[in-house]
Order: C-alpha cells, then structure tokens, then sequence
C-alpha cells in the first residue's frame, strides 16, 4: 500500500463547558463571558446581552458556593456595569 504524501488529520476536539469547582473557575469563566460579551456588543446587541446575562448568572452561581469571594461579587457589579 503506497504511503500518502498529506499529514494525518487532527481529531476535532470536543470543546465541552468545563463545569466550575473553584471560585477561580468561577471568576475565570465569568470574564471569559464577558470578554465575549464585549466582543459582540457593536454587532450584535442580543448575543451581546445574552453573553453578559450568562456572566452575571455565573457570578451568582460563583458567590452562592463562595459566598466570601470579593473578586466574584466585584466582577458581577463592576465588571458586567453595561451601559
């Protein structure tokens, strides 16, 4: 059998939401959200809105396990302020 010339295929990797366990999680995850958010707020004002919506619910999620987290509470007020 003749070898082939074209490097083998890379396996698409199944980019599955990690769920959150630490308050870091929680923070990580909250500005990656809001990084999106940010990214489609010229374009699409609803995804927008929708990214920031899921920040905030995360931050919820973050400070009702970890209730003592400043860095949490303070991305939910300051960091999602949508003008």
């Amino acid at each position: 059998m003749p070898r082939s010339s074209l490097p083998p295929r890379k396996k698409k990797s199944s980019k599955s939401p990690t769920v959150p366990v630490t308050s870091e999680d929680y923070l990580e995850l909250g500005v990656e959200l809001e990084g999106d958010g940010e990214k489609w707020r010229a374009g699409d004002a609803a995804k927008s809105a929708r990214f920031f919506v899921r920040a905030v619910q995360n931050y919820d999620a973050g400070l009702a396990k970890f209730p003592a987290s400043f860095d949490l509470a303070y991305n939910k007020y300051v960091g999602c302020d949508i003008p």
